[in-house]
């Protein structure tokens, strides 16, 4: 377990202060809007954001480990927060390693999603496996 320093608490609390004020922020302002508005898509495809071509290519390769659509997209427009994000001047020298760690935190949670997936449909095979005997 992690020390209670003055640094650790202060990060629990700043990243907490800051995942309820981007959230409530989202929240207020994406619901104003219409879903089409808040999601925009390209008319060629209704799962595309207008993609780079290495996001295309970054996309198929999620979607090949095994990503929803909609986990695509959310991993891809993670990324783009994330490149956005590093463009801002710094405000404090510790911003850069914090937001390294939460952006990878949120990157491994995409990622455990298709294995959680597969343990899940491989219990309910088994459940439904020992019914059947």
């Amino acid at each position: 377990m992690e020390d209670r320093t003055r640094r650790t608490l202060l990060r629990s609390a700043g990243v907490a202060g800051a995942s309820a004020a981007i959230g409530g922020a989202a929240a207020s302002s994406a619901s104003a809007r219409p879903k089409e508005e808040r999601f925009p898509r390209t008319a060629d495809h209704p799962s595309t954001y207008d993609w780079t071509e290495a996001e295309l290519k970054d996309r198929k390769r999620v979607l090949a480990a095994g990503f929803t659509e909609q986990e695509a997209d959310g991993w891809l427009l993670l990324n783009r927060g994330a490149a956005i994000f590093f463009e801002l001047p710094e405000q404090h020298p510790s911003d850069l390693p914090e937001a390294v760690e939460a952006i990878h935190v949120l990157q491994g949670k995409y990622l455990a999603r298709p294995t959680y997936r597969r343990y899940l449909e491989a219990a309910r095979d088994e459940g439904a496996e020992g019914r059947a005997r």
